[in-house]
């Protein structure tokens, strides 16, 4: 079990689902355990769910950013 990343702020889930998909694809290719790409996957999901009326992706600076938060 890998806990969610808890957010105080308006979401819409759009686009959620393929930002941790492509978020932990990626983090598996680069060679990284499968507890951390779901780490960084729902790291990533964290900052496009708070994209409202939109499928924003997150940018890398944004990740960056939601880590700091965290």
């Amino acid at each position: 079990h890998v806990p969610g990343i808890p957010l105080e702020t308006e979401l819409d889930p759009v686009g959620a689902g393929d930002s941790v998909s492509a978020a932990i694809v990626a983090t598996l290719c680069g060679g990284f355990s499968h507890i951390e790409a779901a780490q960084v996957g729902n790291l990533v999901a964290s900052v496009t769910v708070t994209k409202i009326g939109t499928t924003g992706t997150a940018s890398h600076a944004e990740v960056i950013e939601r880590f700091g938060e965290i």
